[in-house]
């Protein structure tokens, strides 16, 4: 009996720390974001500076996520286990972490040239269509990141998309150079 309430109590300690680390880092993630990027946020009316409420407004919660994903590594430190697990972890911490600045400078990009356009309305046609393409590229090139970490060579595929685009080009040709009159 004694030996099963030790075990019990071994685990339970093994994992209290770790766990207590997961839970007190988007705690601590979130009093960041209320006290720091709030009081940068009220300062930014003063100044006036466009840009910076809209990077501010881009972060969104994203740093309660950024402290969760740095919660989790400590936490797989605490741990201790093999070094073939803490790697993985790392990578996908790393992964996670690459696609989410790819997420906050896609929102900032796109409310950018959204507010770019509603400042000089009327000279901008269709401000939507440069979003989606300034989105797509910015997705594109943090897909390209993460495999490029991953440890996939990215050079064959920039080559496909190279000659797939020229192909396209080529094929669409009437049909782009009346899209870019249109613009």
């Amino acid at each position: 009996m004694n030996e099963y309430i030790s075990t019990a109590l071994e685990w339970i300690l093994g994992w209290s720390i770790p766990i207590s680390i997961i839970t007190c880092a988007p705690a601590a993630g979130w009093i960041v974001h209320g006290v720091v990027v709030r009081r940068i946020a009220r300062m930014l009316p003063a100044v006036g500076w466009e840009p910076g409420k809209v990077i501010l407004g881009a972060l969104g919660r994203m740093t309660i996520f950024w402290f969760l994903l740095a919660g989790v590594y400590v936490a797989a430190l605490t741990l201790s286990p093999k070094e073939a697990t803490l790697a993985s972890i790392r990578t996908w911490v790393t992964v996670f972490a690459i696609f989410s600045v790819t997420i906050v400078a896609s929102r900032a990009i796109v409310g950018i040239i959204d507010a770019y356009a509603k400042k000089s309305e009327g000279l901008l046609p269709s401000p939507s269509i440069f979003a989606n393409i300034a989105r797509a590229v910015i997705f594109i090139i943090g897909i390209l990141v993460i495999l490029q970490f991953l440890g996939i060579s990215i050079a064959p595929i920039l080559t496909a998309l190279g000659v797939g685009g020229l192909a396209v080009a080529l094929a669409l040709q009437d049909t782009l150079s009346n899209l870019f009159a249109g613009l």
